[in-house]
């Protein structure tokens, strides 16, 4: 081996540990049960830089004209986090709740995350696929008079999908489902 290839050697392993190291401070940063409450919504930031909304901050309503939009993404500990899940129970029992959005980021909706939210009116879910849920999701739900709002480009994929086939039909701006 000669000095210039021992050199580059070098240099590569030492770029590749401080890469690491990078990546190590970055997961620790956003470690631990942290959690963040931005327009009344809380949310939990997860190791992996992804977040899941919680409910409503302290309990309380996170507006007072019963509209609701879930954030695509949040900012804790001095990284941008998106928001990939509503946990379980989120939003259980808000009477209070009139309007949902879910953004083009959430994959999964936890069990019985609307759970007796007896206003819910209009669900704005601007996730292309219809994202995973339990049949609990909407239990007190009047499916009959809830529209549910997609992107157009999606109204055929939700009208078959378990559990988002039951919502009533609506056209209103880019959402469409029959």
């Amino acid at each position: 081996m000669n000095i210039k290839s021992a050199i580059s050697t070098l240099r590569s392993g030492a770029a590749a540990l401080i890469a690491a190291a990078a990546l190590v401070a970055a997961t620790a940063s956003c470690s631990g049960p942290t959690q963040v409450d931005i327009d009344g919504i809380t949310y939990s930031i997860d190791t992996d830089s992804t977040a899941t909304a919680l409910g409503p901050a302290s309990g309380r309503p996170a507006a007072a004209d019963g509209r609701v939009a879930i954030r695509q993404k949040v900012n804790a500990r001095k990284l941008t986090c998106t928001v990939t899940a509503i946990a379980t129970e989120a939003f259980k029992g808000c009477s209070w709740l009139k309007s949902i959005t879910i953004p083009s980021s959430v994959e999964h909706i936890g069990k019985a995350a609307f759970d007796g939210c007896a206003a819910l009116a209009e669900i704005h879910c601007q996730v292309v696929a219809p994202p995973e849920v339990e049949p609990t999701v909407f239990n007190g739900v009047d499916a009959s008079r809830c529209r549910l709002f997609v992107p157009l480009s999606s109204s055929s994929s939700y009208q078959v999908a378990p559990v988002w086939a039951q919502f009533a039909a609506s056209e209103e701006g880019s959402i469409v489902l029959p």
